[in-house]
């Protein structure tokens, strides 16, 4: 792929209408309880045992666009299936909503906390 473009489209169907086959999964939960803005590149890499960016990847520090730090706070694995939820959207680079069938489309709930 492309760095800084996802192979997932912003809206997505979670199930494959024609085998019925799992497109995406949900695989865990997680919240946030706080984002801030890096505001240099010493910043950034001294983070990267948290964020696990490889400085000398494509998306390590960049004085072309804002860097961001999201703090976990509590986190968890999903078992199961999608429990109900048919499609996602795109919220925020690589968090997606889940909806349940029929909502697509409608107000988003809160992601952040």
């Amino acid at each position: 792929g492309q760095v800084g473009v996802s192979s997932i489209p912003n809206s997505v169907e979670l199930t494959d209408d024609t085998t019925k086959r799992p497109l995406l999964k949900r695989t865990g939960w997680c919240t946030f309880t706080q984002s801030f803005r890096y505001t240099s590149r010493k910043q950034f890499e001294a983070d990267e045992k948290k964020h696990m960016v490889d400085p000398s990847s494509g998306y390590g520090w960049s004085e072309e666009r804002p860097m961001y730090g999201w703090v976990v706070g509590s986190r968890g694995a999903h078992e199961g299936d999608n429990d109900g939820y048919t499609s996602a959207e795109r919220r925020m680079r690589s968090l997606f909503e889940l909806l349940p069938k029929n909502e697509k489309n409608t107000t988003p709930t809160i992601l952040i906390t």
